[in-house]
């Protein structure tokens, strides 16, 4: 904190045009470094608030205002006269006073090591000065009352963390940090205005004709000095066509046109343009090293969240196997401290109750830390494009294998009814062969009956021949009287 404002303007000035972030501290602050326990006093101080602040910042405006006034309107200079003026006076005094003790208190000798402070020292002791001269009724110079507009400069450091300033503190810091190129552009300025200006009073300044025939060559031209000041009042446009343009256009000085037209190229269109650019980049830089060191800020207080949800998770594991599974983690997300990170990573609680399907990526029914962690640092927050192109071909890809897939059940299918059409015409070749068969079994049982038959009439008649011995005549009559085939015929057993 101390000698901040002179690091910052030798900086500026004449130092490395580094970044005002991210500076490595120095071996003065590193010896003046406070005590944790003091430095945790210090920032919950009535004079770290920013009530207090806010206060002196409407206290300094005001103090601004009535001096304003008071210059506009004076009631004169003695005390009876300008009675109301001395009592805001005295009762800013009083004030200023009290931000002195304060901030003594609270910094302690250290606060006569910050220039502003020493700055505000002055200004009061000053006052102090005045008060007491007006009360002796001494006239006195009132020089605290006049310098003191400039503790207006020191609002802008009370604002630097408020959200709604935000903008004008990016313009202040814009504005201190280009003050080295500023100073060098002024320079150029200076060098570029003084050749300007000799050479206007060179070619024109040195012509006697001029003198006669324009009034107010003198005035104009008739020293370096002025002829600065007629180039000056050309780049800012002041009158310069009806004052300058059309007499040096009357007179025939085409050498002097030549030059206004110079300056103006040069010093407005040029160097201003210029100025305007650098300082633009200037505050695009700063943003962009804000924006950094937000992202910076951001992503540890990230990290934090994630590593506490961590803790959770494990202590959420009621079985101690290392995983969750959904009953578990149910109740682990409708924790009023855990739904208060996830808000945090901005899941919010109509996400948090369908994360588990999603976290899930194995399918086992069950979730692992990495996976808990892995999967909070992908769905928290709003989709980015990289994620977004990811998901898109991890969808194509699915794509193509479906339509491979379809392609392949398309060729099976095919395959399958050619083979459905091979078995069936095989089905219908083994029909006609069973029924084939079926009438040749038929036909076989018969002729196994017949052949039965035979050879039961074959046993008979041996067995007759054995027992019996018959006549002629019965022999005949039995031989007749068999079912013997016809021979002629052609038919036989």
């Amino acid at each position: 904190m101390a000698l901040d404002g002179v690091r910052k303007l030798a900086d500026a000035f004449g130092g490395k045009a580094e970044p005002l972030f991210h500076k490595v501290p120095s071996l003065f602050d590193q010896v003046n470094h406070l005590p944790v326990g003091e430095d945790r006093r210090r920032k919950e101080h009535i004079a770290s608030s920013w009530k207090f602040n806010a206060t002196l910042v409407v206290m300094v405006i005001a103090n601004s205002v009535i001096l304003g006034v008071e210059l506009d309107h004076p009631s004169g200079t003695k005390l009876e006269e300008r009675f109301g003026y001395f009592l805001a006076d005295l009762f800013f005094l009083i004030v200023f006073f009290a931000e002195m003790l304060i901030r003594q208190n609270q910094q302690g000798w250290s606060y006569f090591l910050d220039n502003w402070n020493l700055f505000d020292f002055l200004i009061v002791v000053f006052n102090c000065l005045d008060i007491v001269l007006a009360v002796t009724s001494v006239e006195s110079a009132r020089i605290a009352t006049t310098i003191r507009i400039i503790r207006l400069l020191r609002a802008s450091k009370y604002i630097g963390g408020v959200r709604l300033f935000r903008g004008a503190w990016l313009v202040i810091e814009g504005l201190v940090s280009s003050l080295r190129v500023l100073a060098w552009t002024g320079l150029f300025m200076i060098v570029v205005v003084y050749s300007l200006g000799v050479a206007l009073a060179t070619l024109v300044g040195q012509d006697p004709i001029v003198f006669e025939r324009w009034n107010d060559a003198d005035q104009y031209v008739g020293s370096v000095y002025r002829s600065m000041m007629t180039v000056c009042q050309v780049w800012t446009f002041d009158h310069w066509t009806s004052s300058l343009l059309r007499p040096l256009s009357d007179l025939r000085q085409s050498s002097g046109v030549v030059i206004l037209a110079l300056a103006i190229v040069v010093c407005n269109f040029g160097v201003l343009n210029i100025v305007i650019a650098l300082m633009v980049e200037r505050l695009s830089k700063i943003k962009q090293e804000q924006d950094l060191k937000n992202g910076k800020f951001l992503k540890k207080i990230e990290e934090a969240v994630l590593q506490h949800l961590g803790d959770d998770f494990r202590r959420a594991d009621a079985n101690s196997d290392g995983d969750l599974d959904y009953k578990e983690f149910s109740r682990l997300i409708r924790q009023p401290h855990v739904s208060q990170k996830l808000r945090l990573l901005g899941i919010y609680g109509d996400e948090a109750d369908s994360m588990f399907d999603i976290l899930d990526a194995d399918r086992s029914g069950t979730l692992t830390p990495e996976e808990f962690i892995d999967g909070l640092q992908r769905i928290r927050g709003p989709a980015r494009s990289k994620d977004i192109c990811a998901l898109i071909s991890f969808a194509q890809r699915k794509c193509n294998q479906a339509k491979q897939n379809v392609e392949r059940t398309r060729r099976l299918i095919e395959t399958v009814d050619s083979v459905q059409s091979r078995l069936d015409a095989a089905g219908k070749f083994l029909s006609a062969e069973v029924q084939d068969r079926k009438v040749m079994k038929e036909r076989g049982l018969a002729v196994w009956r017949g052949a039965r038959a035979r050879h039961k009439v074959i046993d008979a008649l041996d067995r007759d021949r054995g027992t019996a011995f018959p006549s002629l005549k019965e022999y005949e009559d039995n031989f007749l009287s068999l079912d013997t085939p016809d021979l002629s015929d052609g038919r036989h057993l």
